[in-house]
């Protein structure tokens, strides 16, 4: 798939520049302690911004969270933009929406200041997924899985912990292994019922409209 493929390209160009042995020695602890996105949500967020330029994040004034989704983007110096504008604005809460395929990706969501990924759990293994959710808990930022199947249903139950997930279906929602008082972010892509959810996100052209 050219999405991953491509992905992995992004991730190899990134440790050329940035090596990962020097992020595994700490470099995490430089940069600001991130909050618990479903603590934003269970303190009243219900809307979510999905923004489609980083540079509509200094647009943002009050306490929101934005999603950005860098899917099909490089890891570049502009991602830095990420902490700048949390810096002024200690309200805002930023996810990034991404292909997870590596632990290193978590050490750069850390450095940019994201406070959690959303992201498909087809490209994530079982061993992989304890790495990643333990480096998650540590540094604080919220895993986020999409989850349209009983296999993703199967899989987050064996998590040591999981607070915020995005349904794909309402039949997923409905299933008797579905996690007890988890937040729900409903997908601009999903089909479920705005109902299920406790925050929906939404597309802005412009923050400003």
């Amino acid at each position: 798939m050219d999405l991953v493929r491509n992905k992995k390209r992004f991730i190899e160009e990134k440790k050329k520049d940035l090596d990962p042995g020097l992020l595994k020695r700490g470099l995490d602890s430089l940069y600001i302690e991130t909050r618990s996105v479903a603590e934003k949500i269970e303190n009243g967020i219900k809307k979510i911004v999905q923004i489609k330029d980083i540079e509509e994040l200094y647009d943002i004034k009050d306490e929101t969270i934005a999603i950005l989704d860098i899917q099909k983007k490089p890891y570049e110096a502009v991602l830095d933009t990420v902490s700048i504008v949390k810096k002024v604005n200690e309200q805002l809460c930023v996810i990034a929406k991404d292909v997870v395929l590596e632990d290193y990706q978590l050490y750069l969501f850390n450095i940019y200041n994201f406070d959690g990924v959303i992201f498909h759990l087809e490209y994530v293994d079982r061993k992989f997924m304890k790495e990643i959710e333990f480096l998650s808990a540590v540094m604080g930022i919220e895993l986020i899985p999409f989850i349209k199947n009983e296999t993703d249903l199967s899989e987050i139950n064996r998590w040591n912990e999981v607070n915020v997930v995005s349904p794909l279906n309402e039949e997923i929602i409905k299933s008797k292994e579905f996690p007890k008082n988890v937040k729900i972010i409903k997908d601009i892509n999903s089909d479920i019922d705005e109902k299920y959810a406790n925050a929906v996100i939404e597309i802005k052209e412009n923050l400003n409209e």
